[in-house]
C-alpha cells in the first residue's frame, strides 16, 4: 500500500538514525569478539541482548517520528490534479479522474490506515467557477471544518505554469478572508506536473525556485502570516512518469527524487511542527468587507437624499431662474421668473393633492362596492335557505296534527 510505503520510507527510516545504529552494532561485535574465547554462554546472552536492543531501535523511530494520525485537506483550482494526487497517496482509485469531469459537489472525507498510521484526506470542490471565485465551494468547506481539526492543507497548483494569474490571487485572498490567515501555517504548496522541463535559457533549479518564490509571495500578499513556512512538494501523477527499480515514481533531473515518500514526509512534518488548524467563523466575519460597518449604509442613504433635496435641487432651480443659454437675466426678470416658478410649484402641489383626493374617493367607492356585494351575497344565500326551513316546519306541523287525530 502506497500510504504505508511512503510513511515508512519518509518517516520511519531516517538516514542519520541508520548510521548511528550501524556504529552501535560494530561496537557490540568488537566486544563480542573479545569475549568469545572466555565464555560461550556469555556470547549467546550478549547476542540476545543485541537482538532485543535492535528490535527496540527499529521500533523507536516509528514511535518518535510518526504521529498516530493526520488529517489533510486538498484545495485549489479545478484540473490541478487533486483527485489524481489522492489516488496516488492511497494507491487506489478513491476519486474519479476523467478528462472532462465535473468537480466534487461538496467536500468528501477519504480515510485509510496502514502500519498504525491513519491518514484522512478531505476532497474539496474547485475554487474557480467561470473565471470567478467559487464562493459557495468556500462556504461548504468552512461549514465542514466547523467541528474538525486540520493538520495539513495541501494547496495544489502546477509547476508548468509560468506566472500567478489574477484569478489565483483572488482565490488566495478568498481563502484568507473565509478561513482566516492562520490556515496558511499548515499549508504545503503541492506542484503537480513535477516532471515539467524548464524553458530555454533557464536551468531546472532556477525555474522551480522562481516558481516557488512567486507562489509564496502571492500567498503572503493575500494575507498569510509572515511566519508561515509554506513548504513545497513536487507531484507527478502521470502513468508515464519514470519509475525506479522498486517501482516508485521518480522525478528530477537525475530521476532520483521519490516524490511520494517526500510528500508523505512533508505531511507528517507539518502535522508535527504546527498546531492543528481549527476554523473560527468569527474570523471570516471580521475579514469580510461586505459585513463590516454595515450600520453606515442607512446613514449614507439619508445623507444622499438630504443633499439632493436641500442642496442640489435648489441650486438647479436657482440656475434656471437667473439666466439661460444666452446669458444672465436682469433683476426684474429674475424676480418674475422666481414668481413664475413659485406659482408652478403651487399649482403642481394642488394637482398632487387633487390626485390624492381623487384616488382616496375611488378607494372608498371600491370598498363600499365590495361591502355591498358581500351583503347582497349574504342576503341571497339567506333567501335560499328560508324555503327549506318553512317546508320542514310545515311537515312537522302535519305530523303533529295526524298524531292528535289518532
Amino acid at each position: 500500500m502506497a500510504l504505508g510505503a511512503a510513511q515508512q520510507g519518509s518517516v520511519a527510516q531516517p538516514e542519520d538514525y541508520e548510521e548511528v545504529e550501524y556504529e552501535d552494532d560494530e561496537e557490540y561485535d568488537e566486544e563480542d569478539d573479545e569475549e568469545v574465547d572466555e565464555d560461550e554462554e556469555e556470547e549467546d546472552d550478549y547476542d540476545g541482548q543485541i537482538e532485543e536492543m535492535d528490535e527496540e531501535s527499529e521500533d523507536e523511530p516509528e514511535q518518535h517520528f510518526a504521529p498516530a494520525r493526520a488529517q489533510a485537506i486538498r484545495t485549489g483550482k479545478s484540473m490541478m490534479g487533486k483527485s489524481s494526487t489522492a489516488n496516488s497517496l492511497f494507491n487506489e482509485s478513491v476519486a474519479q479522474v476523467t478528462s472532462f469531469q465535473q468537480d466534487t459537489a461538496r467536500p468528501q472525507a477519504i480515510k485509510r490506515s496502514a502500519h498504525g498510521f491513519e491518514l484522512t484526506v478531505i476532497d474539496t470542490p474547485g475554487l474557480l467557477d467561470s473565471d470567478c471565485v467559487n464562493t459557495s465551494a468556500l462556504k461548504s468547506i468552512a461549514h465542514m471544518l466547523r467541528d474538525k481539526l486540520v493538520d495539513v492543507v495541501l494547496y495544489l497548483d502546477r509547476l508548468d505554469f509560468y506566472r500567478v494569474e489574477r484569478t489565483d490571487q483572488e482565490i488566495m485572498s478568498a481563502i484568507t478572508n473565509t478561513l482566516g490567515p492562520r490556515i496558511w501555517r499548515n499549508t504545503i504548496i503541492g506542484l503537480s506536473h513535477g516532471k515539467a522541463v524548464a524553458p530555454r535559457g533557464s536551468t531546472q533549479d532556477e525555474y522551480t525556485e522562481t516558481r516557488v518564490k512567486t507562489l509564496r509571495k502571492a500567498i503572503r500578499a493575500a494575507g498569510a502570516e509572515k511566519d508561515a513556512a509554506l513548504p513545497v512538494a513536487y507531484i507527478e501523477n502521470s502513468s508515464h512518469c519514470t519509475k525506479n527499480d522498486a517501482g516508485e515514481k521518480v522525478i528530477g533531473v537525475n530521476k532520483d527524487r521519490r516524490w511520494l515518500p517526500e510528500l508523505m514526509s512533508q505531511i507528517v512534518s507539518v502535522a508535527q511542527s504546527a498546531p492543528a488548524f481549527q476554523y473560527d467563523p468569527s474570523t471570516s466575519k471580521k475579514r469580510n468587507p461586505n459585513k463590516r460597518r454595515r450600520w453606515l449604509i442607512p446613514l449614507f442613504i439619508i445623507a444622499q437624499v438630504a443633499l439632493k433635496k436641500y442642496v442640489i435641487d435648489r441650486i438647479l432651480e436657482d440656475d434656471g431662474v437667473t439666466g439661460d443659454q444666452y446669458g444672465p437675466y436682469d433683476a426684474e426678470t429674475i424676480k418674475e421668473e422666481r414668481q413664475r416658478l413659485k406659482g408652478e410649484k403651487a399649482r403642481a402641489k394642488a394637482r398632487r393633492e387633487a390626485e390624492k383626493e381623487k384616488l382616496a374617493k375611488q378607494a372608498s367607492k371600491r370598498k363600499a362596492s365590495a361591502r355591498s356585494q358581500v351583503a347582497n351575497k349574504f342576503r341571497r344565500s339567506a333567501k335560499k335557505a328560508l324555503p327549506e326551513d318553512s317546508e320542514s316546519d310545515d311537515s312537522s306541523d302535519d305530523e303533529s296534527s295526524s298524531s292528535d287525530s289518532d
